[in-house]
């Protein structure tokens, strides 16, 4: 199955990080400008990401590592990317499911997507990633971004991804 199936001739590019912020805001700022850095989104799309997950939370209480999918519009994105990162330390995030309730993410899926079927692929491909926890755990326990790119490629194997 690919990531993006509507965007066969350009595969998404896979990057891994470890994310240095306190909280869920500095880490998804953190993560933005790492997308930005790297020209595959617009300065908007920081703020987008911050907008939309004050009103549509992606924390998810995976087990055994609680994770979160953060994204904006297609808008604000210039080439389709799938940044995997591990956090230093528990995050709170709000929950997708209750946005009252919080859960501490420790591996987030920032997507910047450039399609809108794309997203709808590249969230449900996550999401089966998200299910095994092994890919979780190697995520979570690697503190070299290389490590955590190599992992989620391998992860996606088979589907169209290309290093970053």
């Amino acid at each position: 199955m690919s990531i993006i199936s509507s965007q066969a001739d350009r595969a998404p590019a896979v990057l891994g990080c470890v994310a240095h912020g306190t909280d869920c805001e500095s880490v998804l700022r953190e993560l933005a400008g790492h997308l930005e850095a790297g020209g595959m989104v617009k300065s908007t799309y920081c703020q987008a990401v911050l907008d939309r997950e004050k009103s549509f939370p992606t924390g998810i209480p995976a087990e055994p590592v609680a994770v979160a999918i953060p994204h904006s519009d297609r808008d604000h994105v210039l080439e389709t990317a799938v940044l995997v990162a591990k956090t230093e330390r528990p995050i709170p995030f709000r929950r997708i499911d209750d946005p009252d309730a919080e859960v501490e993410v420790r591996v987030v899926f920032m997507m910047a997507i450039d399609s809108s079927q794309g997203q709808l692929d590249t969230i449900t491909r996550v999401m089966d990633l998200i299910q095994d926890p092994g890919i979780i755990e190697a995520v979570a326990a690697s503190s070299d971004p290389e490590e955590i790119r190599s992992i989620a490629e391998r992860a996606f194997s088979g589907s169209q991804t290309r290093p970053v």
